[in-house]
């Protein structure tokens, strides 16, 4: 039977193949990072969730597992250090690392569908693509946040994996739905800037109310 177009099987090795594991993990990683216009031009748009899926927790294990060694071998570089300025209260413990590695693969494996849910609102909203696809945002998420995660476990650099990784969304977004640079921009960006603005609300109205619930205690008798 005569597949549509883009829905083809996968070509040129473009798709990570969990059969030779170890090999087509890093020849997709590579391909991500360095060809992504053709990775994400020659993959296939409707071929299942459970290669890429793989291939994300993977990356996510790898990602999750480093950081626990360089937060016990290097502990300034911890979360708890980076995110307290360097002056954590107390020095990382196997354990709170070790629940802090559970823990980034349990939200990064929920993160993964939530997030491809955002850029798909902006394909379906901001894109005009033809027949997009929940499967198919999905598919190039997880490609493109697991290839990204195989860099950011490195300290003090690893932020610009992050801004790499908006680049790699747009150009998968692009060339799997055939929309121009600007369309795919928008519909990754604009979620995104959303999102954030979200956050920033929740944040403020957080902290607002924490401010007037110690200024009262202050001036209670």
């Amino acid at each position: 039977m005569q597949l549509p177009q883009g829905y083809a099987e996968p070509a040129g090795g473009r798709e990570f193949e969990p059969a030779d594991f170890l090999q087509s993990f890093w020849r997709t990683t590579l391909d991500v990072l360095t060809r992504p216009v053709d990775f994400f031009r020659e993959l296939p748009r409707q071929a299942g969730y459970g290669r890429p899926i793989v291939y994300y927790a993977t990356a996510l294990v790898i990602y999750a597992v480093l950081t626990f060694i360089l937060a016990l071998l290097l502990p300034a570089a911890s979360v708890d250090r980076l995110l307290g300025g360097g002056q954590s209260a107390q020095e990382p413990t196997v354990a709170m690392e070790i629940l802090t590695m559970v823990l980034t693969v349990a939200f990064g494996l929920m993160g993964l569908f939530i997030g491809a849910g955002f850029i798909h609102v902006g394909v379906l909203i901001l894109g005009r693509a033809q027949s997009p696809s929940y499967e198919t945002t999905t598919r190039l998420t997880a490609y493109v946040a697991g290839a990204t995660y195989t860099i950011s476990w490195v300290p003090f650099i690893g932020w610009l994996a992050s801004l790499y990784a908006i680049y790699l969304y747009i150009v998968a977004v692009r060339e799997q739905y055939g929309i121009s640079t600007g369309r795919a921009a928008a519909a990754v960006l604009v979620p995104g800037l959303f999102l954030l603005l979200v956050l920033c609300l929740c944040i403020a109205v957080v902290g607002a109310a924490l401010i007037a619930a110690l200024s009262g205690v202050q001036t209670s008798p």
